[in-house]
């Protein structure tokens, strides 16, 4: 797994999209030191080759902490992407286009997965609180 720690607690797990192990293209991995409400945004540096070609994107995922359902937290997941050459084929790129996503903490493990876009999405953190 990716253990690129920013704050030296937090880490990705697993990080899947449509079964496709995603952490072995990953370049750099940086999250912010949550806000008091749990909000954090983590970003995702990964480069790839696809038709020839090198590929370098950003993914900004900004959690925004929605309050808490039980004993786990609710974040909603807003996305965006930078690119050196757009690439609507990259799996990144249907992830974040696809509108808002939403994930859960229970104990310090956030949870991103479900179905958007074509795109299945399998997404574990561990944030360390």
């Amino acid at each position: 797994a990716v253990e690129v720690k920013a704050d030296g607690t937090s880490s990705i797990l697993r990080f899947k999209i449509n079964g496709y192990d995603m952490t072995s293209g990953l370049t750099d991995v940086y999250f912010s030191k949550p806000e008091n409400d749990g909000s954090f945004l983590l970003t995702l540096d990964r480069t790839y080759i696809a038709d020839r070609k090198n590929y370098n994107e950003t993914a900004y995922l900004l959690f925004r902490a929605n309050g808490s359902q039980g004993a786990a937290l609710t974040y909603t997941v807003e996305t965006s992407l930078s690119q050196n050459i757009e690439n609507p084929n990259s799996l990144v790129y249907r992830m974040c286009s696809g509108g808002d996503l939403k994930a859960v903490k229970t104990g310090n493990l956030v949870v991103l997965n479900g179905n958007q876009s074509g795109v299945t999405l399998d997404l574990l953190l561990d944030i360390g609180k």
